[in-house]
């Protein structure tokens, strides 16, 4: 009788072990067996173990988000190239009006908030051309204009801007130094 029962018992703590190992995605007849000779040493360690159904399943969650972030990536960049393609093609259209090329950045110089000046860009003028137009000046605050020449020459002699400083007109393509535009100056100090 008594060897009836020191095997019933392990049985039965075989069985349980069986049954929570199955449960957690581990081998119930690896663990029976380790239940049946260990008894609640078995049982214990099968309870702090991970979970191998969880870990599964967390990975599988995991595996799912990363393939959802790769397309929602792949998709994301795909807009940016085309909406970059359509800026593109949208300021060539805009470079062919305006008869300029903006496609790359020339040695030019790029002072005071984008204002282009060449070194070999020495404009000649004359007097009577200069007095009818409308100029731009940049300094400091920002930029100011369209004014006519008189109103500009008064804020030239008030020390508004300063012979470093940038002016254009409409007609001219870039922004250019006070002193690289031959004749303005001496016009602008009479």
């Amino acid at each position: 009788m008594e060897v009836i029962v020191n095997l019933i018992a392990p049985a039965v703590i075989g069985t349980l072990c069986a049954f929570i190992a199955h449960g957690r995605g581990r081998s119930p007849v690896g663990w029976f067996f380790i239940g049946f000779f260990f008894a609640c040493i078995g049982l214990i360690v099968l309870l702090v173990i991970p979970d191998l159904k969880k870990l599964e399943a967390e990975k599988n969650r995991m595996l799912k988000e990363n393939r959802k972030l790769r397309e929602e990536v792949r998709m994301n960049r795909e807009a940016a190239s085309r909406k970059h393609a359509e800026i593109e093609a949208r300021l060539k259209v805009h470079d062919r009006a305006l008869r300029v090329d903006t496609s790359e950045r020339s040695d030019a110089l790029l002072t005071d908030g984008g204002a282009e000046t060449s070194p070999a860009a020495n404009a000649t003028v004359d007097a009577a051309d200069l007095l009818n137009k409308k100029w731009f000046f940049m300094n400091e605050t920002g930029k100011h204009g369209p004014l006519p020449f008189r109103e500009f020459q008064l804020l030239w002699q008030s020390g508004e801007f300063r012979a470093e400083n940038y002016v254009k007109t409409s007609e001219m393509n870039n922004w250019m130094r006070v002193q690289d535009v031959s004749g303005l100056r001496s016009i602008l100090d009479a």
